[in-house]
């Protein structure tokens, strides 16, 4: 019995591949149909044979990458309908057709990279559903619009004033975020994570220690959160660092107030 790597080398290697037949090219999708198609994915670009023209190597490179895309898009139907019955075609898009237009001479089989990267998938997810719950009464997106569209804008808009150094521009910006209800740790560790390779993102990080230990004082300052370092926190100071009742109450007006246009008008203002 073949495992699924054996079974990639034989359907990527031209040789082997013109030996079987359709239905055996098909039995080698279903030795493992959820690891097959990653790894003919994976391999795909490397097998093309070294004989044929630049321009069909390319054009079959194209075929197959349409295949590919489409085997994608059947086994989702197939994942949320429950509908089994797709499971060949699935095999056919994502594994056969592609080993056809791709098949050549080499050997070396690659571990797909998707699956290393399935931790990191899954922390962007936790990440934007986090920042959804905190913006949720103020923007109205789904995943993608979040992701592409209102975190790189919110990335910009609150970055650029505290990267000026400049205590109003500073001041502006906590207030954004309070009006987002983004907190300091949502901003820190989802905002800029979803946005590492934004040129604002990338700016507050090259901020020097002590601009970002300002930024951060101001924004515990402003929400009544700063922690008393060197001694020993007692009663007193327990009722001072409580959150000032009129901060509160404003933030309560603005979250029952606040509307859509609102919302769309602090974004859109440029620092």
């Amino acid at each position: 019995m073949l495992n699924p790597f054996e079974a990639t080398e034989k359907m990527l290697h031209a040789d082997t591949l013109g030996q079987m037949s359709f239905e055996e090219k098909l039995n080698m999708f279903f030795i493992d149909s959820d690891m097959m198609p990653l790894l003919v994915h994976e391999n795909y670009i490397a097998a093309r044979s070294q004989e044929k023209s630049p321009l069909k190597a390319l054009d079959d490179l194209a075929e197959s990458a349409d295949y590919i895309s489409m085997g994608d898009c059947v086994n989702k139907m197939l994942k949320e309908r429950s509908a089994w019955e797709l499971l060949p075609n699935v095999g056919i898009c994502a594994v056969v057709a592609p080993a056809i237009h791709s098949a050549g001479s080499f050997t070396v089989i690659k571990f797909p990279q998707l699956l290393g990267k399935n931790m990191t998938i899954k922390k962007a997810s936790r990440q934007i559903r986090e920042l959804s719950i905190a913006l949720a009464g103020k923007v109205f997106a789904s995943n993608n619009s979040l992701l592409n569209d209102v975190i790189p804008l919110l990335c910009y808009q609150i970055s650029s004033r505290i990267c000026s150094q400049d205590s109003t521009k500073t001041k502006e910006a906590i207030d954004l975020m309070n009006y987002f209800n983004i907190s300091l740790d949502l901003f820190k560790e989802n905002v800029l994570d979803l946005c590492a390779d934004d040129e604002w993102a990338r700016a507050y990080g090259s901020l020097q220690p002590a601009a970002k230990t300002a930024f951060t004082r101001l924004y515990n300052k402003t929400h009544g959160t700063a922690m008393k370092r060197g001694k020993k926190v007692g009663s007193e100071d327990l009722v001072r660092d409580k959150v000032d009742p009129e901060v509160e109450e404003m933030r309560d007006d603005l979250d029952e107030e606040g509307s859509d246009e609102e919302a769309d008008e602090m974004l859109k203002e440029v620092a």
